[in-house]
């Protein structure tokens, strides 16, 4: 059965052992040596020991070339697809380590098996799977790596959309032949990549409470997630402030209405956008998506009525600690 905490064990293990940060030891054994960002790191837990299962900070380009060298049976992803080429990882563990090690049935189309810190995939591939599919895949039948940095958490069974699409979409259409130039594709997809963004919360019930509640203090009974006391403050139509006090201080998480506002988020310190709705007369939707180091998105909604409560409803996609 998969577990992260065993691989955060094995990360602390490496690191006491060698007295070098994970990424350090890798980088000084194999990542410098093949190009890697010198930038890239691992996040720490509390204790300052590596997330050894989450928290890696690194370029898309290095997980592929990682990919390529583990595809390639080991060799340097530079030789890639020559039978001379350049051995920079041991093949015996490699064969092993993508080898069926233990069963992990965690849905009916996620039963493939896990090796030792890879997981087995359809069609004898393999992969490293992060959080929210951020992903780097590898199938040796198709002789292709396929590398995403996504946030799927919100989708229900996001991650075997994505494989699904790529066995039907990807697999089922792949040829030898030359794919013609089409400079009318290539622009729509430079728009595109130009002009992705977070989705926003669109405008729903122009009929409110934000003059009645606007700036009006909502105080908690003891509960468990620590709040004291709550308050919204509307500076116009268009933009807010929510406000809430615990036991570590008062903290604001500014919000656009119909469009997104930049802040740190309180408590995390991570870079953010939000925005909010009133899905209802009585009812205003609040999400905050980090956009920083950590991958989570918080929904808060708030329930007002006109005898002077509040209920308050909070759901965390992604665990942002």
């Amino acid at each position: 059965m998969y577990d992260t905490s065993s691989s955060h064990t094995l990360c602390a293990l490496v690191e006491k052992l060698t007295g070098q940060k994970l990424l350090d030891f890798l980088k000084d054994r194999l990542l410098r040596q093949i190009g890697s960002s010198e930038e890239s790191y691992i996040m720490p837990d509390p204790f300052g020991v590596s997330m050894g299962g989450t928290g890696l900070m690194a370029k898309p380009i290095d997980m592929m070339r990682v990919g390529l060298i583990i595809l390639n049976g080991g060799k340097h992803p530079d030789d890639y697809g020559q039978s001379k080429g350049k051995q920079v990882y041991p093949k015996e563990y490699l064969d092993q380590a993508l080898a069926f090690q233990t069963p992990t049935i965690m849905s009916s189309t996620r039963d493939w098996g896990y090796g030792y810190q890879f997981w087995k995939m359809p069609d004898n591939g393999f992969a490293m799977l992060g959080m929210g599919s951020q992903n780097t895949l590898c199938f040796p039948k198709q002789d292709m790596v396929i590398v995403m940095t996504s946030d799927t958490q919100g989708i229900p069974n996001g991650d075997d959309m994505i494989i699904h699409s790529i066995r039907t979409e990807i697999f089922e259409t792949l040829s030898d032949d030359m794919l013609p130039e089409d400079d009318g594709l290539q622009k729509m997809m430079k728009n595109r990549l130009a002009n992705l963004t977070l989705p926003v919360l669109n405008v729903q019930n122009k009929e409110n409470l934000q003059e009645t509640i606007d700036r009006k203090n909502y105080f908690f009974y003891p509960n468990k997630n620590g709040f004291k006391r709550l308050r919204v403050i509307f500076e116009n139509k268009q933009q807010g402030i929510l406000e809430y006090e615990n036991e570590r201080g008062t903290h604001q998480i500014f919000f656009g209405i119909g469009k997104h506002r930049n802040c740190l988020f309180p408590e995390y310190r991570q870079l953010c956008v939000s925005s909010a709705t009133w899905c209802d007369r009585d009812t205003l939707y609040i999400c905050s998506q980090l956009t920083d180091e950590l991958v989570a998105a918080i929904h808060f909604k708030l329930v007002f009525s006109e005898n002077g409560t509040l209920t308050l409803m909070m759901k965390n996609r992604g665990n942002p600690i």
